[in-house]
């Protein structure tokens, strides 16, 4: 070999050498540059996976709603439903409203334990969805379990009977969000995921929620329109007067 291969042969070797260099302070590991790409590509999707399983076990439905008062214990105490996040509903007095024979009582509850409630409202009105756990009493007793869902993402639909004698049925539609609930009571449930409007009621210190009858239930068909039901979330004790 002549000189002047020589020293093309050691330029060569000094340039491989300051490329190993600089690769040396990029990556001090000597890892090269498409390992850190793969490694940022696992981390986002952990993240994205560890985000959506997150997502899905916190995410409320129906069905974890119903879920979760058909594994009530018949026997449970209101100490037990407090330490799951329920509140008072208030006393339950039979007399607001009997419709096709069910009663539709009172809720009476006292305003320092109100707040709850309140808040309840207030994310409906402004279009948040919200899930109130509550308890009602009844002569010093735990009555009933009810769950209410705000859900903003159900369509605003009911029906009403219209015709003679209710012979046709027609469909009218609010826009988006409806309340949901659910009642327990006795140990089974009643009138599963009735539907009742986003627009509350409120005179003075009574709030009543608005029914929005369907043509359906969990599991049943209805061949008619159902009555028309409001119930009543709460009163104020000292709101209606005796």
């Amino acid at each position: 070999m002549n000189k002047e291969q020589q020293g093309m042969t050691a330029s060569v070797a000094s340039q491989r050498t300051g490329f190993k260099k600089v690769l040396s302070a990029l990556h001090p590991d000597g890892r090269p540059s498409w390992w850190w790409l793969l490694a940022a590509a696992l981390v986002f999707a952990v993240f994205v996976t560890g985000a959506y399983l997150w997502q899905t076990a916190t995410a409320v439905t129906a069905d974890k709603i119903q879920d979760e008062l058909i594994k009530l214990d018949p026997n449970i105490t209101i100490e037990e439903l407090e330490k799951r996040g329920y509140v008072n509903n208030g006393v339950a007095e039979s007399g607001w409203a009997s419709i096709d024979d069910e009663d539709f009582p009172y809720y009476f509850v006292d305003k320092s334990e109100s707040g709850p409630l309140e808040r309840f409202v207030s994310d409906v009105r402004n279009n948040r969805q919200s899930v109130l756990r509550t308890y009602t009493t009844r002569n010093g007793s735990l009555d009933s379990v009810r769950i209410l869902w705000y859900d903003p993402n159900v369509k605003d639909e009911w029906v009403t009977a219209a015709g003679s004698e209710g012979a046709s049925v027609t469909t009218h539609f609010g826009g988006q969000g409806q309340i949901r609930q659910w009642w327990w009571k006795h140990g089974g449930l009643s009138n599963p995921d009735k539907r009742f409007a986003r627009d509350i009621r409120q005179e003075g210190g009574v709030v009543v929620l608005k029914h929005r009858p369907t043509l359906w239930a969990p599991g049943v068909a209805f061949t008619s329109v159902p009555t028309e039901a409001d119930e009543m979330l709460y009163a104020l004790d000292g709101s209606i007067a005796e």
